[in-house]
């Protein structure tokens, strides 16, 4: 009975921490590129793993979102 609990709360455990494996970065700019240390970032965000989402927020700044959807 014990180890079904156990496993149970393993694979619960599990789960929930896939659900949180996800970072927001919110990016700096100037219009035109993104800053080193947004880019920086993004790196390290995709170091830890899971889904990485770039807030990029701004007028007329469509141009950094074309270029950086990768």
């Amino acid at each position: 009975m014990l180890q079904a609990v156990t496993a149970w709360g393993t694979q619960w455990a599990t789960s929930l921490l896939q659900r949180f494996q996800c970072t927001l970065v919110i990016a700096e700019h100037n219009n035109e590129t993104l800053t080193p240390v947004t880019l920086n970032a993004i790196t390290a965000a995709k170091c830890l793993g899971g889904e990485v989402s770039c807030l990029v927020a701004g007028t007329s700044c469509d141009k950094i979102v074309r270029n950086n959807n990768k």
